[in-house]
């Protein structure tokens, strides 16, 4: 089984809680990312994702301006982190009890990377896939054989038969 550090990204995209939700919003699509980990030097101290964005900033009636509003005050400020040397299996455990999709990976209270559910996702269908190839290969195998133990007994069964000929 795989542990978090093979998978996580680490070239994570931080920014700073000061930072207003709009300025995040476009740091976030320049990127091509669903969060950004909220940062304080190399400490996590919140998360901002695309689930925030629609849950939390688009139903706030009293948001009328995205520019001056403090990205603070919508981040996820319970962060969940996990380790570098987590299986891969119980991250996505987390991820689904706690319904959330990224995960930045902490050691000794510092941000090293970020696994979202994506990452374990393609994992996981890699896994998968070399599996089934394998198994397909393994019938194809014995099914090569069996067609050859099929033609030896043919031909055992024909020279059988030409000898209570003869």
């Amino acid at each position: 089984m795989k542990r978090v550090i093979e998978l996580m990204k680490k070239d994570v995209v931080t920014v700073k809680k000061s930072i207003s939700v709009l300025e995040a919003i476009m740091v976030m699509r320049d990127k091509g990312i669903g969060a950004v980990v909220v940062a304080e030097g190399k400490h996590p101290v919140g998360i901002f994702t695309e689930r925030d964005l629609v849950n939390k900033v688009l139903v706030d009636t009293e948001v009328k301006d995205l520019e001056n509003t403090s990205l603070e005050k919508f981040m996820s400020k319970d962060l969940i982190v996990t380790s570098p040397l987590k299986p891969c299996d119980e991250v996505i455990e987390l991820m689904k009890t706690r319904h959330i999709r990224h995960i930045p990976v902490v050691e000794k209270g510092e941000l090293i990377g970020i696994v979202s559910l994506r990452d374990l996702l393609w994992y996981y269908h890699e896994e998968l896939l070399e599996e089934l190839l394998i198994q397909i290969k393994d019938k194809t195998i014995i099914s090569e054989e069996l067609h050859k133990v099929k033609c030896e007994l043919a031909k055992l069964k024909d020279s059988a038969s030409q000898e209570k000929g003869e």
